[in-house]
């Protein structure tokens, strides 16, 4: 979690336990001193599931607090590797996709599926320098079953995408692979359906 919002919630904590004490009276047992330690406890954790699921996308929550852009749905995505195919003569033909996003306020996850594989993000970090966010991601990119004599198996790679604001309509960078292959990468006209593969992707965004 962020820091603000840490500081948030030891002050819920220490301003409910303060209030219970005031209003009951200093407590005369160990059990009096437990009632307002454990329903600040309690406060304390329905506002952090809350602000986990529901409250940090808000856009006030989001500037204040959060300082996390949200990328959650469905984008069409557009791959443009730097690798050359000898066999189409200097080709280097964009290859479509499409991404699912899920994310919470310190979780997230990007699915990206094409016609041949899918990927799925293992680690992330969201930072933010002079206004503009910087995505980090590292990722397992799986073959479908029957290319998979093809292309081989699975193999890991990174990307850094670079975008301002905390909705953005378009999301590029730069991806790297395992396997030497490099490239550029965008996504674009974010949706709020979900998808979960790349025929659920062409159907939502055709």
């Amino acid at each position: 979690m962020k820091r603000p919002f840490v500081i948030l919630v030891v002050l819920v904590v220490a301003a409910t336990w303060a209030t219970m004490a005031a209003v009951e009276g200093l407590p005369s047992t160990i059990w009096d001193g437990v009632i307002p330690i454990l329903s600040s406890i309690g406060l304390a954790t329905g506002l952090s599931f809350t602000y986990q699921k529901r409250l940090w996308h808000w856009r006030l929550v989001q500037q204040l607090l959060a300082k996390t852009p949200d990328l959650r749905g469905a984008w069409k995505v557009t791959i443009r590797p730097a690798w050359t195919d000898p066999s189409k003569t200097g080709e280097k033909k964009p290859v479509e996709g499409y991404a699912q996003i899920d994310q919470t306020a310190s979780s997230f996850c990007m699915r990206l599926f094409t016609k041949d594989s899918r990927s799925e993000t293992f680690a992330f970090s969201i930072d933010e320098m002079d206004g503009e966010f910087r995505l980090t991601v590292a990722y397992e990119n799986s073959p479908r079953m029957r290319d998979r004599p093809r292309k081989g198996t699975s193999h890991q790679g990174a990307a850094i995408y670079r975008f301002r604001g905390y909705g953005p309509n378009v999301v590029s960078g730069e991806y790297w692979t395992e396997l030497m292959n490099v490239g550029e990468i965008e996504l674009r006209d974010r949706t709020r359906r979900e998808i979960s593969s790349f025929e659920d992707g062409k159907q939502v965004f055709s």
